[in-house]
């Protein structure tokens, strides 16, 4: 699973294949499935998301340094615009995932140490 988070992060398009919205869904919404395996689904999402972020403020720095020459803000719109869209596909179950007990409980130690 994580393997696939790197592929997802280069290739964030591939978030929106049913066959992968299908597993990060199931496994997020499925109370019998292992609690390690949605935190790394959820640690997916995250990095991902850190990820896109880090892009966009890189982009927004290089979009400075030539705002007066070009109209770049277009591409960190699309950009932002893709990330939203993953997020919404998985929205709802991330936050039942968030509030399971046990993911819980390891997140926040976990991002507390």
């Amino acid at each position: 699973m994580t393997v696939r988070g790197f592929a997802f992060i280069q290739h964030p398009s591939l978030m929106f294949e049913q066959e992968v919205k299908t597993l990060y869904n199931s496994i997020l919404s499925d109370k019998n499935c292992s609690v390690n395996l949605k935190i790394q689904v959820l640690k997916n999402l995250q990095t991902y998301l850190q990820e896109e972020d880090t892009r966009m403020q890189q982009a927004d720095r290089d979009w400075k340094k030539v705002a007066k020459q070009e109209d770049l803000k277009e591409m960190g719109d699309i950009s932002s615009g893709m990330s939203s869209s993953i997020m919404q596909l998985y929205l709802k179950q991330v936050l039942e995932a968030f509030f399971h007990t046990q993911v819980s409980s390891i997140l926040f130690s976990v991002c507390h140490t």
